[in-house]
């Protein structure tokens, strides 16, 4: 048994309402209600995963792109495969006008803002093209989020009324 955790079999009152516990193991709670497992220890049970997967030669993260071929298809590991997981949505990556448009953002701005817009600020650019997207879309105001895990955040965070639109 690793130190500092109990098999599931013991006492039902030392697990922590809505948390999961990878495999049978969970952190042993101390006199003082705190977590007692030590800092590594809590990551025995990822080590153990990554040995068995070790032992069967699966690399979960080994997925090597060799080419893309287009919007939707590339060579994975030697093989031709499609692109079920992009963010290639409208197939606009190898479209001439936007790497044009990015080549010449990139010699004006850099290669990205190295931040969030609360920690940096709002480019021109950001205003500029929110500001299009409302005027296109007949709406007041109109905010782009930079990654899909803030744009659902925000959304889900402001509470849509039903005559509000939030296009995720």
């Amino acid at each position: 048994m690793l130190r500092g955790y109990h098999h599931k079999q013991d006492d039902s009152s030392q697990h922590t309402p809505g948390c999961v516990y990878p495999g049978r193991l969970r952190p042993e709670i101390g006199r003082t209600g705190r977590l007692t497992t030590m800092l590594f220890e809590k990551f025995e049970y990822m080590a153990q995963f990554q040995a068995e997967l070790d032992a069967q030669d699966v690399v979960p993260f080994g997925a090597v792109t060799e080419k893309i071929l287009s919007a939707t298809e590339a060579v994975v590991n030697g093989r031709k495969v499609i692109l079920a997981g992009t963010n290639n949505y409208l197939g606009l990556s190898f479209d001439p006008r936007c790497i044009s448009a990015a080549q010449e953002a990139a010699g004006k701005w850099g290669t990205g803002t190295t931040g969030s817009r609360l920690a940096n600020g709002t480019f021109l650019e950001h205003q500029a093209l929110e500001s299009e997207l409302a005027a296109f879309h007949g709406v007041n105001h109109a905010i782009i989020f930079t990654t899909g895990m803030v744009r659902f955040t925000g959304v889900v965070k402001s509470h849509p009324l039903p005559h509000h639109t939030a296009a995720v």
